[in-house]
């Protein structure tokens, strides 16, 4: 009897604590990287300010009308498949009030440790992309924070997120005055996940121009051009838009 009554109180307490928790509007990030073996290292990132769904809807449309049953992925793409992954592209940019495209590149002679540097990368895109968000007042602060990443090796993975975790736990603290509430980071397969999909899509366009070798061109190129010059990103950055020797592309 006492502990049925005290797992009922304990049930009570919970419900409470849901009821009273305050709702914040989110930050839903899917982020990619690429180029562990190329000249630059390079995580791409899609923003989404709002609600998603309809986008969402958009993008599954487009697989329904085409009968497009594969995954989105850049190195597969063909070279009749361009204008299906050209629709997808648009659909983002019909909806680009309500997310951003975000990127982070170093140069891959300058690391020792790529797995290392990755987590970094992905920790300053995180608290660069808040901080614009901020600055610009188009998602301003307090926000929880959800964070998707595509995932590749169990364990790599788990310590990917157990550090990031750590990190942005503390900068909520310290930097964003406890605004900035961590709700969720995961590793996910990106083959049932259609965001993260056009995430590969972005991170591999710019793997594509900024990595490229040799003078082939392709349909690829015609795709990695159209992506980025939709939504205006010019991978040429000036001196100011540097961290150090990170160079952090904001761009919306």
């Amino acid at each position: 009897e006492v502990r049925e009554k005290r797992g009922t109180l304990s049930e009570e307490e919970k419900e409470k604590a849901i009821t009273d928790k305050p709702s914040y509007p989110v930050f839903t990030v899917y982020m990619d990287d690429s180029g562990k073996n190329a000249q630059h290292l390079i995580i791409g990132s899609v923003w989404f300010l709002s609600d998603y769904r309809a986008i969402h809807k958009a993008v599954f449309d487009i697989r329904e009308r085409h009968k497009f049953t594969k995954e989105f992925h850049f190195k597969e793409m063909k070279k009749e498949e361009l204008s299906i992954y050209k629709d997808v592209v648009d659909v983002f940019w019909q909806h680009s009030s309500t997310l951003g495209f975000k990127l982070i590149t170093i140069p891959r002679s300058d690391v020792k440790k790529t797995r290392e540097a990755f987590t970094d990368m992905y920790y300053h895109l995180l608290i660069k992309g808040i901080e614009y968000e901020q600055e610009t007042n188009r998602a301003p602060l307090p926000r929880s924070l959800q964070v998707w990443i595509d995932a590749e090796e169990t364990g790599l993975d788990q310590l990917l997120i157990a550090n990031l975790d750590d990190r942005l736990r503390q900068v909520a603290k310290s930097r964003f005055d406890e605004k900035l509430i961590i709700d969720r980071l995961s590793t996910v397969d990106s083959k049932h996940n259609i965001l993260l999909q056009v995430t590969d899509l972005f991170t591999g366009s710019i793997n594509r121009i900024m990595n490229l070798s040799g003078t082939t061109r392709n349909h690829k190129d015609e795709f990695a051009e159209h992506f980025l010059d939709r939504f205006d990103i010019d991978l040429d950055l000036p001196e100011n838009d540097k961290v150090g020797d990170l160079a952090v592309h904001i761009k919306v």
